[in-house]
């Protein structure tokens, strides 16, 4: 019996513990809540963050361009670019890709190596062999 009231003592801390817990918001992230609609409209007009930055320094709040980015995609929800992907519009074509392939694997066949009479002096390399 005994032991039994030595454990539901800790249960119920940790149950009170989890009721009354909230994420504790890092400084920056709660220095930019203050301009999250501002910061939401520029993102609406497609600002860069580091532009946004470069604007909330002026304004008195010292934040990076990545701490604003990151409120963006944390805070404002808004998702990350996308930019380096391939559109289907810009990808290569099968063919295209066939023969680039072609042209590599004929380019790394090796030439048959014809001897050189070196002359003396220094080691300068050939052009045609770079």
């Amino acid at each position: 019996m005994n032991d039994r009231a030595a454990t539901q003592l800790p249960d119920k801390s940790f149950d009170a513990a989890v009721k009354n817990y909230k994420r504790r918001v890092g400084g920056k992230i709660q220095a930019l809540m203050a301009h999250r609609k501002g910061i939401g409209e520029l993102r609406g007009k497609q600002a860069s963050f580091r532009t946004i930055a470069n604007l909330l320094k002026q304004a008195g709040v010292d934040v990076s361009h990545d701490t604003v980015a990151r409120f963006c995609h944390e805070v404002l929800e808004q998702a990350p670019s996308r930019k380096g992907t391939l559109r289907p519009a810009n990808r290569p074509t099968k063919t295209n890709v066939v023969s680039v392939l072609k042209e590599q694997r004929e380019a790394a066949t090796p030439q048959p190596l014809t001897p050189t009479v070196r002359s003396r002096g220094p080691r300068i390399a050939d052009p045609k062999n770079v």
